[in-house]
């Protein structure tokens, strides 16, 4: 079967379930609400090849956007299996990538704005110094900034009357952050969507964008905000059709702006479809129906698969580092003996702050595991640089002979990047077969990284990374270097070992709730499931409660203590999570 007909023989699969069918069958503008483990990937990506095959013709084409760089990575891997590519006429990245790609690169110049021209994406280090800068001048010198950052990104993602700012410290902080950075001709990755909206306040911008993407598809709908929503009801006020999937039980972004109801509102438009997918694939029925007490309403989710899985929760005594003492030399152990074809990388260390993971990879370092870690303190970030060498590393390393991941794609994205160039024919081909050379000429697992990174920098990153549009990866890399280095915390490792961070190979994860959202494990971990991380009455908290327990397939372990250990050292009391006394006495009467 080729390629381009794979969505055809994946699209067959969605008949036997009634909602997936109905999304796919869908003709207008629809809306997905989709609950954990019920295929929403699956249906999004063979929806989007169909409208490729079927009801667009280039030069016309698809946008589909997303929250994270992350989960931009996984549509792009699924698309690629069903023949589906990025290119010049389909779109597939964040909403912040979207706006800077298709709306303001191509048409902020013509158009008054906010906008400095020339302008370029700041790093993180500028973005620190000038919101520094901002605090110091409109709050005060002696304050901490870190304890605005998060006040002043939700005032401007959810505070639309600019007026307004100067009537509290908050916005007025938050003009002139703004101001700095358009002196400095500068944008940060918020400015992207909020300029891209007001530029949209222009009829035959609006026009001009319908025009090249007739479609817009929207993944995870609940965790992108208010501006991203403006953006979908202005769109369809110009007739571009839009598919959007979510699940408001699944927003745990609340505290970054993210408005669940708006996908409540949209869903309930008389000019959108409905359609609301109720199997859960991915957990044993006990586990789903334990999930469904922690949320505030009832949930009718049933399970699509044969497998009860199992529910534990446990209380050791020695707070948080009792235990992960637990579960890496008791738990862990005993998961592996039930489940003999268990791999690690299967399995997941659920918590909440970096300052928790970092004890916990203290732990699995102890106990000789070898672990990925993805919070705040892991050794460099994931962005869509540090994610594109990790697949080339994991091509490298072996991957090139199991098709996983495919060159053509990593070409693709890399290419992607140059597009500001305007490359003929002819160069796009020279530079081709430069990757091409140097990724065949280092297929050696055993190649140390640093020297890799090195001649990869050489070989295929030299330019891009020079570039306006690429300047605020730089840092990024130069960190990933840096970790790799004969002084850094991954020193010696090799390229199957960078492969490994990919999941392909036998490393435990270790991850933060709010990090671990459209990712599943046959074993997770949950540590400190006690009141004051999971509070009383929070619809915030019920959420990443339920988040955190449908990633489990087949079991689900909860640790809390009787108290915990503050950022300051002091030892608090704690009550187990009120979550749990419900499960608990659901466990007691099945």
């Amino acid at each position: 079967m080729s390629r381009s007909n794979a969505y055809l023989a994946a699209a067959e699969e969605l008949r036997e379930n009634s909602g997936q069918w109905a999304a796919y069958e869908s003709e207008g503008n629809c809306v997905v609400l989709a609950g954990p483990g019920s295929g929403k990937t699956k249906t999004l990506t063979v929806k989007v090849a169909q409208l490729l095959s079927a009801e667009v013709r280039p030069p016309r084409g698809l946008a589909c956007v997303t929250y994270s760089s992350e989960c931009s990575r996984e549509l792009t891997r699924r698309l690629d299996k069903l023949g589906v590519r990025s290119g010049r006429n389909t779109f597939v990245g964040t909403v912040h990538s979207f706006c800077l790609t298709h709306i303001l690169r191509p048409y902020a110049h013509l158009t008054e704005s906010r906008l400095p021209q020339p302008y370029r994406v700041c790093t993180q280090e500028e973005r620190a110094d000038l919101f520094r800068r901002a605090v110091d001048e409109v709050i005060s010198v002696d304050e901490e900034a870190y304890k605005f950052n998060t006040l002043v990104d939700v005032h401007r993602r959810t505070v639309f009357d600019r007026a307004s700012w100067q009537t509290d410290r908050i916005g007025r902080l938050a003009d002139r952050f703004e101001q700095l950075l358009r002196k400095t001709g500068l944008i940060d990755f918020d400015d992207m969507v909020l300029i891209g909206l007001e530029l949209l306040g222009n009829d035959w911008l609006c026009k001009a964008l319908v025009a090249r993407f007739p479609i817009l598809v929207v993944d995870e709908y609940q965790d992108l905000g208010e501006p991203l929503h403006r953006i979908v009801l202005r769109l369809l006020g110009f007739g571009m059709r839009i598919f959007a999937v979510g699940d408001p039980d699944q927003s745990i972004y609340g505290f970054t702006g993210a408005r669940p109801e708006l996908l409540r509102e949209l869903s309930e438009r008389k000019d959108l479809e409905s359609v609301r997918l109720m199997l859960n694939y991915r957990c044993g029925q006990k586990i789903i129906q334990a999930a469904t007490l922690t949320l505030a309403e009832e949930r009718e989710y049933k399970p699509g698969n044969d497998h009860e899985g199992a529910i534990y929760i446990w209380k050791p005594d020695g707070g948080l580092e009792g235990q992960v003492e637990l579960i890496f030399s008791d738990l862990l152990p005993k998961a592996r003996e039930r489940r003999s074809d268990l791999r690690l990388s299967e399995v997941a260390i659920l918590y909440h702050t970096k300052s928790h993971g970092t004890e916990i990879a203290a732990a699995a370092e102890a106990a000789d595991l070898s672990y990925i870690r993805i919070d705040g303190l892991a050794p460099y970030r994931k962005t869509a640089l540090t994610r594109w060498v990790e697949d080339c590393a994991s091509w490298c390393a072996g991957g090139w002979q199991l098709g996983e991941p495919r060159l053509g794609p990593l070409l693709s994205r890399w290419l992607s990047w140059h597009r500001e160039l305007g490359l003929t024919a002819a160069k796009v081909v020279e530079l081709k077969r430069r990757v091409v050379r140097y990724m065949f000429e280092h297929r050696e697992p055993r190649e140390p990284v640093s020297e890799w990174l090195e001649g990869l920098y050489a070989a295929t990153l030299h330019t891009p990374l020079r570039l306006e549009s690429m300047a605020h990866e730089m840092p990024t890399f130069l960190t990933m270097l840096k970790a790799f280095s004969d002084k850094g915390p991954f020193a010696g490792h090799t390229l199957e070992m960078l492969a490994g961070q990919t999941g392909r190979e036998d490393h435990l994860n270790l991850i933060t709730l709010h990090s671990v959202k459209g990712r599943e494990f046959d074993v997770v971990f949950m540590v400190n499931c006690d009141d004051w991380q999971f509070r009383v009455g929070n619809v915030q908290s019920n959420n990443l409660f339920y988040v955190g327990m449908t990633r489990a397939r087949h079991e689900i372990h909860f640790l809390c203590s009787d108290f915990a250990i503050t950022p300051w050292g002091a030892r608090k009391p704690r009550r187990p999570a009120k979550q749990l006394y419900a499960i608990a006495r659901q466990l007691e009467g099945s």
